[in-house]
């Protein structure tokens, strides 16, 4: 459910534990004639059933001696149940060791562990249809507890799963074995005669279930939610208790942050730019921390947002300029010089013949350092963030990078904290642009040093089965100074034309992002009201990153302003737009 209360997708649990106490004794009982008649008196191992599988397979036929614990340590602890037969040695060596397990696991568990990790483990079904819940409730529309001697319609399905009791070519033979099954039971004293003769009227089978995934929805809105898996695997949802899950196991109901309304808005803001259909796409929108739009630009590859890692190209400037006036390394109004460094300072370095160029080979005027910024000139960025530091400041500036703001230095090397700023410092681009990260990645980067806020996955949930999920919680004090909010509100002026807002109300401070050849396209920034561009300090409230590209990284002569202007223009000129953010601000 979005947070405007649309339904965005459903998909029920596909498989859920039911305890022991909850499932009925002519249930259990209708299962072990099947499977396993002797199971409450063997150890394990059945030796009459061995005995008569054996003078089968020397009279040329099959019949197979598994008991109810072999199958259950062929299945758990061997995981043998994907692995083809083997036969000769190999076949009798596993087929001990499955002896041997089944006998320890009588002694070690007992009889009514085994049977209920069967009953919630056993394919009652084509595809994934596991264990005696979700099987009852797909069949019968029932809950294990509810089930009548129409559990024997399951059982006599643990032989052949594969083949649908609902295919017409199948349902007379499941039948005859039903009611087989049945006469047995009764023979055997299982069920009294009134049971017997009600049981053997065929049961209604119910039609599968057709669940909708969102298809209806925009693509902005169906495709996030395949960051919804490992997010509730990260609640550990999948460990809930038992009785949560009996209760209520179809579906968790979760609500998430994100807005329907602005989805579709953007869905149609962004048309024209995927014009060429090989163009990736990606898109995370978030106020206060939570994302309210996500778009990953295809439907049946992996989410671009979460996992796609970039080169993120001028992008990087945001974040250097800001570490070195924090620092105090250089002051935002200090009148600079564009051009190369000295050739003294020059032979210091590990690579002295690195020689950064500006986009359009020009070289400027003395000018502020944050008018550098906003013009994006390559040669003022590189040597007075990175080029003319100290190798200290290297260090230090490396260390702000991880620490205020959470840059993911993970990608760069999985040894250590130290070995990464090691290895970043003696790398001359790294203020420019080779470093990589996913659009998620740096949301985070700037959710983190410019509103002390940790992002991860999980504030794309506000609430699931009705309990409500902690806020985004501030680790720092932060803020957007003065200085850098104006060189990128410039900005935006400068490199991106068409996405200035020439609104009296709302305010744009982005920067635009493109790597050599034109290989990636971002513009990353935020949308500010008025009266937030004027507040001491500035505290941003709305955060995006949009980037573009191809999946074979092809020099494609993308630019940040040109692709992505367009589509914040037309996002951002919609009334309705405006609106939401207004009323998402106000909670």
């Amino acid at each position: 459910m979005s947070a405007d209360g649309h339904r965005l997708y459903h998909r029920p649990a596909t498989w859920w534990a039911v305890p022991m106490k909850r499932i009925p004794k002519h249930v259990r009982a209708a299962l072990i004639f099947q499977e396993d008649q002797r199971f409450a008196q063997h150890a394990g191992v059945d030796p009459r059933a061995f005995v008569r599988a054996m003078a089968k397979t020397l009279m040329g036929k099959r019949q197979g001696a598994s008991t109810i614990p072999m199958q259950v340590a062929k299945h758990c602890l061997l995981d043998y149940g994907t692995l083809p037969a083997r036969r000769g040695l190999h076949g009798i060596i596993r087929k001990g060791r499955n002896m041997l397990l089944a006998w320890r696991l009588v002694h070690v568990e007992g009889r009514e562990k085994i049977l209920e990790y069967y009953l919630n483990h056993a394919t009652m079904g084509p595809g994934e249809l596991r264990g005696i819940g979700p099987a009852a409730w797909s069949y019968f529309r029932k809950k294990p507890h509810e089930l009548s001697l129409e559990a024997t319609q399951l059982a006599v399905l643990l032989r052949s799963p594969s083949r649908s009791v609902r295919a017409h070519p199948h349902r007379a033979r499941y039948e005859a074995q039903r009611k087989t099954l049945l006469r047995r039971m009764y023979e055997a004293g299982a069920i009294d005669r009134s049971a017997y003769h009600t049981a053997l009227r065929s049961p209604k089978i119910y039609p599968p279930d057709k669940y909708p995934i969102g298809i209806t929805m925009p693509q902005s809105v169906a495709t996030a939610f395949r960051a919804i898996d490992p997010m509730l695997r990260q609640f550990d949802l999948g460990g809930t208790p038992q009785a949560l899950r009996y209760r209520q196991p179809f579906p968790l109901h979760v609500r998430v942050s994100l807005h329907a309304a602005l989805s579709w808005r953007f869905d149609e803001a962004m048309a024209p730019a995927l014009a060429d259909p090989e163009l990736k796409y990606a898109v995370v929108i978030l106020v206060d921390g939570r994302p309210v739009v996500l778009f990953d630009g295809h439907l049946d590859l992996y989410h671009y947002v979460f996992q796609a890692r970039r080169q993120v190209g001028s992008v990087s400037k945001l974040f250097f300029y800001d570490a070195v006036w924090q620092l105090g390394y250089i002051q935002p109004h200090t009148i600079v010089a564009d051009g190369d460094m000295s050739e003294s300072l020059r032979q210091r370095l590990s690579r002295p013949r690195y020689h950064p160029h500006n986009d359009d080979g020009r070289w400027r005027a003395p000018l502020a350092h944050h008018e550098s910024l906003s013009q994006s000139v390559n040669k003022i960025a590189y040597r007075t963030t990175w080029g003319e530091r100290t190798q200290a400041q290297r260090l230090t500036i490396a260390r702000t990078l991880v620490h205020r703001f959470a840059f993911p230095w993970y990608h760069v090397t999985d040894r250590s904290i130290h070995h990464f700023v090691h290895t970043f410092t003696a790398d001359e681009s790294v203020a420019l642009d080779t470093w990589q990260a996913s659009p998620f990645d740096v949301a985070g980067m700037l959710e983190q040093g410019f509103r002390g806020v940790s992002l991860s996955h999980d504030h794309l949930i506000l609430s699931w089965n009705g309990e409500p999920v902690s806020q985004p919680n501030a680790t720092a004090e932060r803020r957007i100074s003065q200085h850098l909010l104006s060189a990128l509100q410039d900005a935006v002026a400068a490199t991106a034309p068409q996405a200035v807002l020439h609104d009296p109300h709302w305010a744009l401070a982005a920067k635009t992002g493109t790597t050599d050849g034109g290989c990636d396209a971002w513009l990353v920034g935020f949308l500010l009201t008025v009266p937030q561009t004027r507040q001491v300090p500035i505290h941003p409230r709305i955060t995006f990153v949009v980037w573009a590209g191809y999946d074979d990284n092809r020099p494609a002569g993308l630019y940040g302003g040109a692709i992505h202007g367009p589509v914040f223009s037309r996002f951002l000129q919609d009334a309705h737009v405006k609106t939401v953010f207004r009323s998402l601000l106000q909670k």
